[in-house]
């Protein structure tokens, strides 16, 4: 949980909904993936809660019309522990086949001191040196949910998470933009904008860069993302469907 001092410039700004008691609750969200005014996927993403565990997935496909030509698919699942302010992975699986049919299928398990992590695509598996607060990139959702209900990550305006990634630890960086509010298929939602980039641990920052809106009274999930990478066309995920479980 990040913490901070310098509280009264953002109290002024955030709305009281910030001081209640960090949780998240079991949800379907359903999201269009869309590039130049046109839907070219649906993504969804779930959370179902276990007492004190979690286990969320990440499904993206092409629409009809699209998976024609493109027979790509997504598959992102994360469990671990949990409490009203941090996440701790346990499990991570992701799966990426591309248009052409080359699967990509990563294993990552977080164990006390390491990090193993499994490319069974190519049979390879080594291990990183844990310092404990290292997470994947599901269950950082799951952490910037929580974070963003403590009013003092918002007075921090910028901050990260450390990510196994790529077999790499990468810095997810956030920076808090400001609260606005947003038109959506399920209504119009008061947001907390913020920008989102990546590094490496050498900080050579990558190009990509997202912009991300987070509804208050959907335990801040993000309903909004803008993908930005230079040289490449831009897209939106944008949520069209929420149900609370």
């Amino acid at each position: 949980m990040i913490t901070t001092a310098r509280l009264f410039p953002i109290l002024l700004l955030t709305p009281l909904i910030l001081w209640a008691d960090p949780k998240l609750h079991p949800f379907v969200a359903r999201y269009y993936l869309q590039s130049m005014y046109m839907n070219q996927g649906i993504a969804q993403t779930e959370l179902r809660l276990d007492e004190t565990q979690y286990h969320i997935t990440y499904t993206l496909e092409p629409v009809k019309w699209v998976g024609i030509i493109n027979h790509s698919s997504h598959f992102e699942q994360a469990s671990g522990s949990l409490n009203k302010t941090q996440v701790r992975p346990q499990n991570y699986q992701y799966q990426h086949r591309d248009w052409l049919g080359n699967l990509r299928n990563v294993s990552i398990a977080f164990k006390d001191d390491k990090i193993i992590n499994q490319h069974l695509h190519i049979n390879n598996k080594w291990a990183l040196t844990r310092k404990g607060d290292e997470l994947d990139r599901l269950s950082s959702q799951l952490q910037l949910m929580l974070d963003l209900q403590d009013p003092g990550t918002l007075a921090n305006k910028q901050w990260h998470y450390r990510i196994a990634d790529g077999g790499v630890i990468k810095n997810y960086y956030f920076e808090y933009l400001d609260i606005t509010w947003i038109k959506t298929p399920i209504g119009r939602l008061q947001t907390v904008r913020l920008k989102h980039w990546r590094s490496r641990q050498q900080n050579t920052a990558d190009q990509e860069s997202m912009i991300v809106w987070c509804a208050l009274k959907l335990d801040y999930l993000p309903v909004k993302v803008l993908h930005h990478n230079p040289g490449l066309l831009e897209y939106t995920s944008l949520i069209y469907d929420y149900q609370k479980e």
